[in-house]
């Protein structure tokens, strides 16, 4: 998950990665401030922001990873046509090639949601 601020000197935009799902877990085991530091090459500069200064933002790449498996399933399911018409299981080969990559993502995204809301749904004690 990515958390996002503003940077306090040049004001663009900063973010960070994160594997904690909510502030309560981040500040159990770093402590209530992340050093995070502006990518912004006329700034440069290394601040501390408060967790409550900060909010959560879901993936952009799971959108991008479901596309890609769609595609690679379906370019199987053109590739491999001939050899499977030929065997009984043709349907159930192409729905499970369809179908599992597309329960996964739904799945993940729905994970990725819930812990974007978990995050940005509950403040901390300065």
């Amino acid at each position: 998950m990515r958390i996002h601020g503003k940077c306090v000197r040049c004001k663009k935009r900063i973010s960070v990665y994160t594997l904690y799902g909510t502030r309560e877990d981040y500040d159990k085991k770093n402590g209530k401030y992340i050093s995070i530091k502006c990518h912004n090459y006329r700034c440069n500069k290394k601040a501390d922001y408060h967790l409550n200064d900060l909010s959560a933002v879901q993936s952009p790449f799971i959108g991008l990873f479901f596309g890609i498996v769609l595609a690679i399933s379906l370019i199987l399911c053109y590739y491999f046509y001939d050899l499977w018409s030929r065997t009984n299981y043709l349907y159930q080969i192409i729905i499970g090639i369809i179908i599992i990559p597309s329960t996964v993502w739904g799945i993940w995204f729905r994970e990725n949601l819930e812990k974007v809301k978990r995050f940005n749904g509950n403040q901390i004690r300065r």
